[in-house]
């Protein structure tokens, strides 16, 4: 049986500058762009589309339809209706019916773009958004999905864009609303201020999100209405109509047009397409002058050369010279060239103006034609002449072009085409990738009756034509959709989905989880989960835990389809598991824990806090709270609190779960049911995934810790399909943010338990399950990070039962004064100073800490806390052992962050060597022999840094990774014989222990002023022992400098080679400058099979334009010894994202798979694979890519010992 183990990144997504981390989400909005899609519209005006056909009469705005057959009640009022994000297979709202919920009072309406279209043209598509509080603070959020009884105020968008300050609506008392943007955060609840005149005000939440569809009540009468006339059209009108309406409703969208030559008579003659309408700004002039094109100037009189014509607008997307586009002419008495003429403003000397603004940059096509391609021929050679120049992030199998489609036989390229302008650079005069992705429609091209098995004349043999067959593989490899329509509303509705797809947006999401198999240790179980979260410019963020599968072919949603996009993030129609709703993806306020929550009643949860004697946990109860072994009074528990003693039960239900301030704004007023935003955000606390075992390896029963930033550590049992929350632990130390979060009224964030917990599990029987009636085990641990200086230990080792407090220690507890925010990340291991008989007890080993001090912008000087290791017993929190700042022969003077490497050298169970970096730039080992602590010492063994210079500051976050190997090293020696020199090359084997580490000032990512750097250091006395005197310390001219990839092209064994290799082994490692002052590294490296790999984020304030939405994260992956580029390129890049961690998982069998492999020395060939997204082979140091197999071998590396 074959397992393949995967990488899975996962990337927080920057939204919108502070000494934090969060300046990627929430500061310098001097960055942030309203992007505007770019849509070519390729119109057949082809002969075929004269004929007609039988459509029910055009909407008319001055017709009051009747109310629909069927329809409930009438309803007085004047109702908007609306769609989010698309139909999605759904139908458009039932107007007049008190079962369709979505709808909102028409008089609400702000966005007077709106107005105008929805009065004119039935509808109007937008950036639409509802105004809401939480706490205090109001801001424009996103419209419900499928409810709009309890919306207030909506507007939009498009009336910043066009700087339209006019307001026509009310609020939810019928004021008329001032004139002005819409804004945020300004008033309060009680004195609410929807708008600012003063446009730099205006609210950048408008532009993000799914895009909304508004319809007036008198429309979808007219809709749903099949008693209306019926008249005969032909398909060019109807295409006129609808394309009309689209442009004239989208305003958020740029649009060109693009028609045909004739292409007559023969092929050469006329060929093509031309564009008459450049993409460009949709303003009202250029929005007029595409309608009267569309609608004044078109004829049906050519033929379909439609490969032709998209290679032309690939020719002008490519900023490359005019093909076809100036080839149509007169034609006899009866066909008139050049009308409409060619849109020559987007042309230079025969060179098209590219539409693309200079940085890596989308365009979408949307092909919208009757028939098969004719006269089509002409760009075949060319096509087949396109040289690949692939875009980032290709994955191999879409690297082979798709051969030529037959079309009633005759070859087209189509597809080809289509696939070629989706995968490569199809504008090489620009930095970054530029492509195009292929949207299709086939107007009444299928029989749709012998295609519906409710119809009389369905056929299940029905294979609609090779056109229709043709223009789906087109729009598959290219990465878009195809739609049929056969009538207007068909048609309005394919090109709606396209422009609802394409307005898609991300989200942000932190590092996944998966759980082991307790069956197999090597093994992980095929769940992964997701922690998400909203930034907010308030303290109260949005957070979310969602779940996915692996299969054997990648991430699945629970419907078993592909849940990851081509942007290595959650696909925007994925239904993930737990959810209620369908297609949730990656929206952070719905599915998930949030879909839970929400159906839950705050009655029946379990919060605890430690309020019992000796700091024992009890539910959190205002009763518990004050009792002798708490507060001991409400003036106490309300000093606490920060608030009155009449607003304690308020606040304590609120941090409970109630909505007691209705943030949810029901209309009944009900402030007893859970709010939405209750489980608070987990910014930086990765989920902990603890496997309880079962009783098979399909029956697991699995639990997932998380803390969040409102104060509170949460416990859930994945149920398969759904979740429970378990309990959670609200830590007393956190009571006094509450009010700063229900109040929500403050720009400054909110910090709980933001540090990622770990566990200790003992299975004293082996039977695959923790169970506390055996005397299993099961202890978590985790920090606070940003959150405070303690740490907390709780016993979940009854995993139905409330948790239990082992310990917590501070800042305050004895031994432990030299803590300072508790970021370092605890590691579970054994020593040899806490064994009890011939009993080894664990411990947790961690740094001491951040010292916010370093905050403060400048070169960083001596800390004063932070500047130390620690490890305590894990059961009982005693410490054991620390080394701070001013012990004998510790000169540390910085503060420690990270989490410590720890190594057992000699593989007797025990740790016995550490290894972190500070924040000033040292790297420190401490040598552990025996069981002496006396003999326990520490060396710097490397100092990278200077913090005499920003350039030179070096700061190390990130957990070092140690790498046990064998080094070549290359020596040069010259023998003299009879007076003869002789001089060879020899090389050997070395062992050595690699240390990798990058340096990066986490709590400033955007920063730009420090050179930072990535490190492979090698330490030669890889046994653990007592120096009898300080070994040396490695400075950065002890390394060689691989920045310019010396090694690459070389080949082994040629003299430039072992020149190079002769000076790299005088070198006690290497290090590569990361780009320019910005890139720095802020994860942990991994090296797998002689491949290290480093994960670095290039911020967009230092980067340049090209660069939004935060920065680019990029992953070097180079040979372990020699630097070089392993995979294509040294560099993989994801563009937008900030990578957080990498993590193991093992895929499921594959069915079809058989394990022919006989390794030897390996326990059963496991294969290794990196997810970045989807499936990514990993490749070894002598490039092979076919895959890598999880080794358990045993090395050994015989060393004479002194005294031996």
């Amino acid at each position: 049986m074959k397992k393949f183990l995967t990488f899975i990144t996962a990337f927080a997504l920057p939204i919108l500058v502070t000494a934090e981390d969060i300046e990627i989400y929430v500061g310098n909005n001097s960055n942030s762009t309203n992007e505007r899609h770019k849509v070519l519209i390729i119109f057949d005006n082809s002969g075929s589309m004269s004929d007609t056909q039988e459509v029910k009469q055009s909407y008319d705005p001055d017709v009051e339809y009747p109310i629909s057959k069927g329809s409930d009640n009438a309803l007085s009022e004047r109702f908007l209706y609306f769609t989010k994000g698309g139909l999605d297979g759904g139908s458009l709202p039932v107007p007049d019916s008190q079962n369709e919920h979505r709808r909102f009072l028409e008089e609400i309406n702000s966005c007077q773009l709106a107005r105008d279209r929805v009065a004119e043209y039935g509808y109007f598509t937008g950036y639409i958004k509802e105004y809401s509080f939480s706490g205090q603070k109001g801001s424009w959020q996103e419209l419900p999905d499928n409810e709009g009884a309890n919306i207030e105020i909506i507007d939009c968008w498009e009336d910043i864009d066009r700087e339209n300050q006019a307001n026509a609506g009310v609020d939810k008392d019928g004021n008329k609303l001032p004139d002005g943007y819409p804004a945020d955060n300004l008033g309060d609840k009680k004195n609410p201020i929807y708008h600012s005149t003063d446009i730099n005000d205006a609210s950048d939440n408008l532009k993000t999100g799914d895009l909304v569809t508004l319809y007036s009540d008198n429309y979808l009468r007219w809709y749903y209405n099949e008693e209306i006339q019926l008249e005969n059209k032909s398909r060019l009108e109807i295409a006129q109509e609808v394309v009309t309406e689209i442009v004239a409703t989208t305003p958020s969208f740029d649009f060109g047009l693009q028609i045909f030559n004739i292409n007559a008579w023969n092929e050469g003659d006329r060929d093509g397409g031309r564009v008459v309408h450049g993409i460009q700004e949709s303003t009202p002039a250029a929005q007029e002058e595409l309608i009267d094109i569309i609608n004044l100037k078109l004829d049906p009189e050519t033929n379909t050369p439609l490969c032709e014509t998209y290679y032309e607008a690939i020719r002008y997307f490519g900023g490359l010279s005019v093909e076809f586009g100036d080839d149509d002419s007169n034609l006899g008495n009866f066909y008139k060239g050049n009308t409409p003429p060619r849109d020559t403003s987007i042309e230079s000397s025969g060179t098209y103006i590219t539409p693309f603004d200079g940085c890596s940059d989308d365009v979408f096509v949307i092909m919208i034609t009757d028939g098969k391609p004719t006269v089509d021929k002409s760009a075949d050679t060319a096509i087949l002449g396109l040289a690949n120049d692939f875009i980032e992030g290709i994955d191999d199998e879409d690297k082979t072009a798709p051969a030529a489609f037959s079309v009633d036989g005759v070859d087209s390229y189509l597809p080809r085409l289509a696939w070629w302008a989706r995968h490569n650079d199809i504008n090489k005069n620009l930095e970054g990738d530029q492509k195009a992705t292929f949207f299709s429609i086939g107007f009444d091209l299928v029989d749709a009756n012998k295609m519906d098995p409710d119809h009389a004349d369905y056929d299940p043999d029905y294979t609609p034509p090779d056109e229709v067959l043709m223009l789906q593989k087109a729009a598959e490899v290219g990465k878009g959709e195809y739609r049929d329509a056969s009538n207007p509303e068909g048609l309005t509705e394919a090109i709606r989905e396209f422009l609802d797809n394409i307005a898609k947006r991300n989200t942000t999401f932190t590092a996944p989880s998966v759980a082991s198999n307790n069956f197999d240790r090597t093994e992980t179980l095929t769940s992964v989960y997701y922690a998400m979260f909203s930034p907010s410019a308030n303290p109260r963020w949005q957070g979310n835990l969602k779940k996915l599968e692996i299969s054997s072919s990648g991430l699945v949603d629970r419907n078993d389809n592909p849940a990851i996009d081509d942007d290595n993030n959650i696909k925007e129609d994925a239904s993930t598991f737990w959810s209620t709703v369908k297609g949730d993806g990656p929206d952070v306020a719905t599915g998930g824990v949030v879909d839970m929550f929400t159906n839950m009643d705050p009655d029946t949860r379990a919060v605890y806090s430690d309020l019992g004697a000796s700091g024992t946990l009890t539910l959190f109860t205002k009763a518990n709270a004050i009792s002798t072994n708490a507060y001991g009074s409400t003036g106490a528990l309300a000093l606490a609190l920060n608030i009155t003693d009449e607003q304690i039960d308020d606040h304590i239900n609120w941090a409970l779960g109630y909505d007691v301030d209705n943030d949810d704004a029901d209309t009944d007023g009900d402030t007893t049911d859970m709010r939405q935003d209750v489980f608070g955000d987990p910014l930086h606390s990765k989920p902990l995934v603890v496997n309880y075992g079962g009783d098979s390896e399909s029956s697991q029963d699995v639990r997932i810790f998380v803390g969040t930033n409102a104060g509170a550590l949460h416990a859930f049992d994945d149920q398969g399909n759904t979740v429970v929350e378990k309990w959670a632990f609200m830590p007393k130390e956190f009571f006094g943010n509450i009010e700063v979060l229900k109040s929500n009224d403050v720009s400054t964030k909110v910090y709980g338990i933001d540090g990622t917990p770990v566990s200790y599990t003992y299975d004293k029987n082996n039977d695959g399950k923790i169970s506390s009636i055996d005397g299993d085990k099961a202890w978590i641990f985790f920090g606070l990070r940003r959150g405070g200086s303690s740490y907390y230990a709780l016993d979940v080792s009854n995993k139905d039962s409330a948790p239990k407090l082992l310990w917590h220690i501070d800042e305050t507890t004895e031994g432990f004064e030299e803590l300072g925010q508790t970021w370092s990340t605890p590691k579970v291991a054994y020593s040899l100073i806490n064994v009890d008989g011939s009993t080894a007890k664990p411990v947790l080993i961690f740094g001491g800490g951040y010292d916010p001090i370093k905050d403060a912008s400048g070169t960083g000087g001596d800390d004063s806390v932070g500047r130390g290791i620690f490890m305590v017993d894990a059961e009982t929190g005693k410490h054991l052992w620390s080394i701070k700042a001013g012990d004998t022969g510790f000169g540390i003077t910085d503060s420690v962050p990270s989490s410590v490497a720890i190594l057992d050298s000699d593989s007797d169970g025990f740790t016995d060597r550490l290894y972190v970096g500070d924040t000033g730039g040292n790297l420190w080992r401490v040598d552990m022999p025996g069981s002496d602590t006396a003999d326990w010492k520490p060396s710097k063994l490397a100092y990278v840094g200077h913090d005499s210079t920003e350039d030179e500051d070096l700061r190390f976050f990130t957990e070092p990774t140690i790498v046990r190997a064998l080094i070549t090293e290359t020596r040069e020696y010259t023998e003299t014989v009879d007076g003869e020199s002789t001089t060879t090359v020899h090389r050997t084997q070395t062992p050595y222990d690699a240390v990798l580490i990058g340096s990066g000032d986490r709590t400033s990512p955007l920063s730009s002023n420090t050179t930072d750097k990535i490190f492979m250091i090698k330490d030669e006395n890889i046994l653990t022992q007592k120096f009898d005197s300080t070994p040396s310390t490695i400075g950065l001219s002890d390394l060689y400098d691989y920045t310019s990839n010396p090694f690459q092209g070389l080949t082994e064994g040629t003299a430039a080679f072992n020149a190079l290799a002769i000076e790299v082994s005088k070198k006690d490692g290497w290090y590569i400058t990361l780009g320019g002052n910005e890139e720095k590294a802020l994860t942990k490296p991994e090296a797998i099979a002689g491949v290290a790999y480093y994960s670095t984020f290039i911020p967009t304030s230092s980067a340049d334009v090209c660069k939004v939405d935060g920065g680019t994260s990029q992953i070097y992956a180079v040979d372990l010894a020699l630097g070089i580029a392993i995979y294509d390129e040294r560099i993989i890049e994801h563009a937008n994202t900030i990578q957080d961690e990498v993590t193991l998982v093992t895929l499921p069998d594959d069915p079809d798979d058989s394990d022919t492999d006989t390794p030897t020395n390996i326990s059963d060939g496991k294969k290794i694979e990196l997810l970045l997204g989807d499936t990514t082979p990993l490749c070894d140091a002598n490039g092979n890519c076919q895959g890598i197999k999880l080794k358990t071998m045993r090395t050994n590396v015989v060393l004479a010992e002194e005294g031996n």
